[in-house]
């Protein structure tokens, strides 16, 4: 299991700096909106249909599941509105006002805002070990879909923004460490506190719901014509597919 956890944890940023060299984040930012739309029906699936029935099964009471979401998504809430942690899935961030202040200060913000997402998406990956190799396969592809457009948008930034390919790289580099850093810390503490898997099981599951709905709900809301939205709703059906074919395989 270790090992499983291990390759998985590293196998995302890992993935963005090879599509870096191969084709270069523009490229890639064409098939960002899909990826994210995927990513949408594989995190809803996963947290519905295996991370939240699992906590209530493993949890003592199951009405603390409900709590452990709740306070999950308070601060998760908390973290966007006062550290401006934002997701970006379309390739190259529009916000530029934004990055120029990121890039004044030496990347810290956009360096630390990545150590800390990475970090939590470590966790998961461990904690969806745990539950069987389905599932943990099926959350490593939702992260993937999830992720690699966001590190190719914030490459695609730094470098826009004057730094050398060398310093820009400092981003994946950073997903690398920090995922891996995640996927052990949880790995040994779970293996050695299995009280605290319903904890971490609900968080994921909350923490994947409002990842997915912050993400679609903007683009329900544009008016790009009945045939584009249904065009976004079946990548989201094709992630939810994907989602139940992968973690069909979950041994209990």
């Amino acid at each position: 299991m270790l090992l499983s956890t291990v390759l998985a944890a590293i196998i995302s940023p890992t993935l963005s700096v090879l599509l870096t060299l191969v084709i270069g984040p523009s490229r890639v930012s064409r098939i960002a909106k899909p990826l994210s739309l995927m990513a949408t029906g594989l995190l809803i699936t996963l947290a519905l249909t295996h991370l939240l029935p699992e906590a209530m099964e493993k949890a003592p009471n199951s009405h603390d599941v409900g709590l452990y979401a709740l306070i999950t998504v308070l601060l998760l809430i908390a973290f966007e509105m006062f550290f401006s942690i934002h997701h970006h899935h379309d390739g190259a961030c529009k916000n530029n006002k934004h990055h120029q202040e990121v890039f004044s200060s030496g990347g810290a913000g956009l360096i630390s805002g990545t150590a800390l997402h990475t970090f939590c998406d470590g966790i998961l990956i461990a904690g969806a070990f745990m539950l069987g190799n389905g599932v943990g396969i099926a959350v490593t592809l939702a992260i993937m879909a999830h992720e690699i457009p966001q590190e190719l948008g914030d490459y695609a930034v730094l470098i826009e923004l004057g730094l050398k390919k060398e310093q820009a790289f400092c981003i994946n580099l950073t997903a690398l460490i920090a995922t891996l850093a995640g996927a052990l810390s949880a790995h040994f503490i779970l293996t050695n506190a299995q009280s605290l898997l319903p904890v971490a099981l609900s968080a994921a599951a909350a923490s994947f719901i409002y990842v997915a709905l912050s993400d679609i709900l903007p683009r329900v809301k544009k008016s790009d014509g009945k045939i584009l939205m249904l065009k976004r709703y079946c990548f989201i059906l094709s992630g939810v597919a994907l989602a139940m074919i992968v973690s069909h395989f979950h041994l209990h």
